[in-house]
């Protein structure tokens, strides 16, 4: 779902370290997976990093990954999330002006956590 300039945010969901998604997220990724881009990820839909911060350090350590052959101790689900959160990143906008095809802040998170929401 892509958010237009008008349209609010809908709908998402935090990964508390108590809570259920959260214990599955991590039960489901477990250390043979891209354990550094999971975490990044679990921080981003924590709120305890804001859209910039999550796409510099995750787009770095799925390279970093990648390049080192990590990624391809994942499944192909796996896999496949982990390429689709990066592609992503090139769709998010943080201006204002911010073309249709674009993620504002709250498209953006909203997509990422429908990505993760298998794991």
């Amino acid at each position: 779902m892509i958010v237009g300039k008008g349209r609010a945010f809908v709908s998402g969901w935090k990964l508390a370290p108590e809570t259920h998604n959260s214990k599955k997220l991590s039960k489901g990724w477990g250390p043979q997976k891209s354990h550094a881009s999971l975490m990044v990820v679990i921080d981003f839909l924590n709120d305890s990093i804001d859209c910039s911060a999550f796409c510099d350090q995750y787009a770095q350590r799925w390279k970093n990954e990648k390049d080192s052959g990590e990624l391809l101790k994942d499944d192909s689900s796996t896999s496949d999330a982990l390429a689709s959160i990066f592609c992503l990143i090139d769709l998010f906008n943080p201006s204002d002006g911010w073309d249709d095809y674009e993620l504002n802040e709250e498209g953006f998170r909203l997509e990422v956590s429908k990505i993760t929401r298998d794991f």
